[in-house]
Formats: C-alpha cells, sequence, structure tokens
C-alpha cells in the first residue's frame, strides 16, 4: 500500500496495535476525539510527519506508539496518564517537545522514551514535570545530542527512583 494521506471518521476513538506500523503514511487526519493510540501503531512509519493527533483527549499511548517516525513537534497532552517507554524512541526529526500541560504525578517511568532523537534542541516545560514518583530515568534523552540546556526547575527526585542511568549520555 502506498498511502500518503488518511482520513478518519468522526466517532473514531482508538487507534489501535499497529494501525499504521511500517506504512508509508505521512498525514493522518483525526478528530478530536482520539483517547488511544495503541502500541506500534505507527511504529517504523517513517515518513509520517503529523503530530496533531495527539490531541488533548489522549489519555493512553503505547509502547513504540511513533518509534522511528518523522515527527518534528510534540505537544503531550494533559490528559496522558502515561509516557510509555520508546514512544518516540529514534524519532530523528522530532526538534521539539512541550511537556507544560502534563501531568505526570503518576508516572513512574520514562525510560527510553525520547532515545535516538539526534535533532531534539528543545524541552520546553521539562522542569516543571512532577517526577516525585518517578522510578526509571533510564536512556530517556540519550542520543539526543542536540540538546545544549535543560532545565530541571522543580525536579524533586526521591528514594522512589533506582535509575537514571545514561539520561542525557550522547
Amino acid at each position: 500500500w502506498n498511502i500518503s494521506e488518511f482520513n478518519v471518521e468522526n466517532e473514531t476513538e482508538v487507534f489501535d496495535a499497529s494501525s499504521f506500523c511500517a506504512s508509508s503514511v505521512r498525514t493522518v487526519n483525526a478528530p478530536s476525539g482520539i483517547t488511544q493510540i495503541g502500541e506500534d501503531a505507527f511504529r517504523y512509519a517513517s515518513n509520517f510527519s503529523t503530530s496533531g493527533i495527539i490531541s488533548s483527549n489522549l489519555t493512553n499511548l503505547g509502547i513504540h506508539a511513533f518509534d522511528s517516525t518523522d515527527l518534528r513537534y510534540v505537544e503531550i497532552s494533559e490528559n496522558l496518564t502515561s509516557i510509555p517507554q520508546y514512544a518516540f524512541y529514534s524519532c530523528s526529526a522530532l526538534t521539539s517537545i512541550n511537556f507544560s500541560n502534563i501531568n505526570t504525578e503518576n508516572l513512574t517511568t520514562m525510560a527510553y522514551t525520547y532515545y535516538g532523537c539526534s535533532a531534539l534542541t528543545t524541552l520546553t516545560g521539562l522542569g516543571s514535570l512532577d517526577v516525585s514518583n518517578m522510578v526509571n530515568f533510564s536512556n530517556v534523552f540519550r542520543g539526543c545530542s542536540k540538546i545544549t540546556s535543560f532545565n530541571l526547575g522543580s525536579w524533586e527526585v526521591t528514594d522512589k527512583c533506582t535509575t537514571m542511568a545514561s539520561m542525557f549520555y550522547d
């Protein structure tokens, strides 16, 4: 299949696991009601570059959801209850992430989430994240060699945290 644009009906709330995995899709026009993006939903869809489907209603994001896509910007939804491991792994065109709206009080791991995002330069709102329940930060920004500064602001890492191994390793 050589599909470059995909239009989704308004009633759709979920992109199931592997929905567009390894496809040639570039754009998905989705309603604002998307609440779940399943595991591997866009994994290896290397031409995929639209971040519009990360809507304000999104509550669940699967492991490897956008792994190896061509996303350039991501604004994390305030209703997202977790950022799973490998969610944006190897998104080498990703330059900017906005964490300003996310509620992270129940977040326990961000391991490998942005690993290999080699064009990433801007981490807006990173310092405002509530990391008090975080257990695992390992490799979260590993390979993000273009990040030149970041503000961890009000982070209060507690004794619950077991590893920060290679968190910013280049």
